[in-house]
């Protein structure tokens, strides 16, 4: 089942739970391991979900727009909900104008912003579709020139080629 579609069937899911009059059965007690558990090597992510209104926001007390907010899921395809970064690195890059998926890795974005998993936690919250990570991104004083922007979010993991989020195409609003 795609992930698009557990996040639809969660909350029916979660209401027809809610509803139900016979006692749940105990899930069964767990055995503690006769041996300690060797950490394999950390589980790959398979899609980065990156959200954001359609728009750029104030969000300082100056007129004018200076950042956007945005919401990052990570998912991975034997999980059910969304995930907390473990290791590695997110970038989220602004570029200039509309960029098509196909042409990030090419294109030099204006702005970048980075942030290993360490950082991210700070920001992380849960959601009824698990981890989520909500983020302020500000230009400051130096905002992009162009009426539209493209934003996504590129996963720097050790081994691995880079993972992009599909991209979103923001409007600067009145200049």
């Amino acid at each position: 089942m795609g992930h698009w579609c557990r996040r639809m069937l969660l909350p029916v899911l979660l209401a027809c739970g809610a509803c139900q009059t016979a006692p749940r059965a105990e899930p069964p007690a767990r055995q503690a391991p006769s041996a300690p558990a060797v950490q394999g090597p950390s589980p790959t992510i398979d899609k980065l979900e990156l959200q954001a209104l359609p728009t750029v926001v104030n969000l300082d007390d100056k007129p004018g727009a200076d950042g956007v907010q945005v919401k990052l899921y990570l998912w991975r395809i034997e999980e059910p909900l969304a995930v907390a970064l473990e290791r590695g690195t997110v970038e989220f890059l602004l570029y200039e104008g509309r960029v098509p998926r196909a042409k990030l890795h090419a294109t030099e974005p204006a702005r970048t912003w980075a942030y290993s998993a360490g950082q991210l936690r700070r920001f992380a919250g849960r959601s009824l579709v698990g981890s989520a990570y909500a983020l302020a991104l500000t230009w400051g004083d130096q905002p992009p020139r162009s009426s539209t922007v493209t934003l996504s979010a590129r996963l720097l993991r050790p081994d691995a080629t880079p993972l992009y989020a599909d991209p979103l195409n923001l409007a600067m609003g009145s200049k």
